[in-house]
């Protein structure tokens, strides 16, 4: 199972023998520096199957001194399996990439706070994934703060699904030059938590970012502007999808295209947003048309009525903006794909003319 330095289990079922040797195997190994242990499920000696962790398998991961990628998304560890985990995380000095969604840490999330403040160099994490491990803000302002100051590497950071709200300024009140991709989606971010990401942009605490979501967060409706004012210059993905867009979200979003204020723009996502109208998706698609001869993906779930598809096409066609609406399971896809001009358009008899 040790390959060129990678120990790759994603998915997999162990026996008993199989986990237990591995984990022999791997003790002190100088050689691995790819370590995956998601989604696996292990046969434990009265025959019962788990996806619960081994205490072999966590106990091994501290004597892995070239560990630079730990992969753990969506496999369970107990209270104290986590705990032992993040000991070993001490140990690893040259780990970069640390997966941990789905894991459900909750409130033993303090642990990686203690391992990250532990190091006794600067940590060399770039990449890390805590989607979705239901850490409570308390716990979690406490990792923003470690990862702020201590991770200053850092270039990849996804904490969507645990409770941020009111508490990323935390994280955006140090400058993370490194900083490219960024995803906080339902994350219960407030206005205060949009207002302190605007401040880091304009006084460039995040000079390299290139993707930016922040879906299904909907209190930020209305209060979006403060960012779209603002200059992104590196910019290439951006998210607001699920998050109650009102017309003067909208209108700020146009603005900033106009104006050039997100000029490598490649991808925008918008889904949900019902409150846009109309008017205000004509105008983005203008200013779409304009701003980006090259091309951009600019998505549209479920914003916009049966009526609009007539629009989209005369605005689209001919062009490398590439649209994309759904109308409950059916999609049109409007735009220029890299062969030919695609109008695919499938529309269930039963739609009507009734607004999505």
């Amino acid at each position: 199972m040790i390959e060129s330095g990678q120990v790759r289990l994603l998915n997999r079922t162990l026996p008993v023998d199989n986990w237990k040797k591995l984990a022999e195997n791997l003790h002190g190994n100088q050689q691995v520096w790819h370590l995956d242990l998601s989604l696996i499920r292990c046969v434990i000696p009265n025959g019962a199957i788990t996806n619960q962790l081994p205490n072999e398998l966590i106990e091994v991961v501290g004597t892995l001194p070239s560990l630079k990628c730990l992969l753990i998304y969506g496999s369970y560890l107990s209270g104290d399996q986590f705990k032992e985990l993040c000991k070993g995380l001490v140990q690893l000095p040259l780990l970069k990439q640390l997966d941990l969604e789905d894991s459900n840490i909750g409130e033993n999330g303090r642990y990686i706070t203690q391992a990250i403040n532990a190091l006794p160099n600067q940590p060399q994490l770039s990449d890390v994934n805590i989607k979705g491990c239901n850490i409570p803000s308390a716990v979690l302002s406490g990792l923003l703060k470690a990862l702020a100051t201590r991770c200053r590497q850092l270039e990849t950071l996804v904490l969507s699904e645990n409770d941020i709200g009111g508490y990323l300024k935390v994280l955006t009140s140090q400058s993370s030059e490194q900083l490219s991709h960024l995803r906080l989606d339902d994350c219960k971010l407030t206005p205060a938590d949009i207002h302190s990401l605007a401040d880091a942009v304009k006084q460039k605490r995040l000079p390299r970012l290139k993707t930016l979501s922040l879906e299904d967060n909907p209190k930020l409706a209305g209060h979006m502007s403060v960012l779209f004012v603002q200059s992104l210059p590196h910019l290439n993905v951006l998210s607001f999808s699920g998050c109650n867009m009102m017309h003067a979200d909208g209108n700020a979003l146009v603005a900033s295209i106009k104006e050039s204020r997100l000029p490598q723009l490649e991808t925008l996502s918008l889904m949900e947003n019902r409150g846009l109208g109309r008017k205000c998706v004509n105008a983005l698609l203008e200013a779409a048309l304009s701003e980006y001869p090259l091309g951009i993906d600019i998505y549209l779930t479920h914003c916009v009525n049966t009526q609009f598809e007539e629009e989209c096409k005369r605005r689209c066609e001919g062009t490398d903006v590439n649209l994309v609406i759904c109308l409950d399971s059916d999609e049109v896809w409007i735009g220029k794909t890299a062969e030919q001009m695609l109008f695919i358009v499938k529309f269930p008899k039963d739609l009507g003319n009734r607004d999505l």
